[in-house]
């Protein structure tokens, strides 16, 4: 399962809570099944901005008829300029693909790591960043398109993770096998299952809200789905049945909560 963004005006926004601001280290892991590189060929993935100031961090599919088309991008925002880099390599479309990123803001010399289904891409400086690592605390966690809706991504997401450390590739391929199952320095996990809002299931309350972006029963070859729910870690795997209740089409999802032992049966979407 997962979240259909229509590439025009679909977003989901998660706020600017403490927990979610200013990591001079994180890591961003998230399923993609793009259809294209999205609006005006810069539709983003994670955005941490806003549009006309770039102080924050922004994450995004980057098509510029000149780079390898279509490649990753990421900026951070500097105090005397900012920091962009691009993956050396271009990226599929029209297939499920794992897409994961670090960044460790030692210096100006510091470089993200991009991961594409869990392999180490190379990292081209196009931009190197000036002075210190700036604050994103009053900007809004985007993914789907920016702060001015004018960088829609176009295709679906899931399983969304964004963390205050650096993962190892370990980490990274187990998190992408068995989304939410590592919860150190674990800040966000939207899985994007269709609930309005959308729920973080890493003990922070980081709820999405959508905007346009639809429930799509589309999704990545993940093992089992771990979350926290009430202050524990759960086994959430899923068993999605499509049935009709009157008129409306409902995804009925058994979840099997193994730390309890027993299935509890919601209706994910309606």
């Amino acid at each position: 399962m997962s979240r259909d963004f229509d590439g025009v005006d679909d977003v989901i926004s998660c706020g600017s809570a403490s927990a979610i601001n200013d990591f001079t280290s994180l890591t961003i892991s998230v399923w993609v099944n793009a259809d294209n590189s999205g609006e005006a060929g810069e539709g983003r993935i994670f955005d941490k901005n806003l549009t006309t100031i770039n102080s924050g961090q922004i994450l995004s599919f980057f098509d510029s008829g000149t780079e390898p088309a279509p490649t990753l991008f990421y900026n951070r925002g500097f105090s005397l300029g900012t920091g962009q880099w691009y993956l050396g390599g271009a990226v599929s479309t029209g297939n499920w693909m794992n897409i994961a990123m670090t960044y460790a803001a030692v210096n100006t010399t510091s470089q993200p790591i991009f991961y594409v289904n869990l392999s180490q891409g190379s990292t081209t400086t196009n931009v190197a960043p000036k002075g210190v690592v700036g604050s994103d605390n009053i900007y809004s966690l985007r993914f789907g398109s920016n702060s001015s809706g004018t960088r829609s991504f176009n295709g679906r997401m899931a399983y969304f993770h964004y963390y205050n450390r650096v993962l190892t590739k370990n980490e990274i391929s187990q998190i992408a096998r068995f989304p939410g199952s590592i919860t150190n320095g674990l800040r966000g996990f939207l899985p994007l299952w269709g609930g309005t809002p959308e729920n973080d299931y890493s003990g922070y309350g980081n709820t999405g809200t959508i905007t346009g972006a639809i429930f799509s029963i589309d999704n990545p070859p993940v093992n089992r789905v771990f979350g926290y729910k009430r202050s524990r870690l759960w086994d959430m795997s899923l068993i999605p049945v499509v049935t009709t209740i009157g008129t409306k089409l409902s995804v009925l999802v058994s979840t099997k909560f193994s730390v309890l032992d027993r299935t509890k049966v919601t209706v994910i979407d309606e």
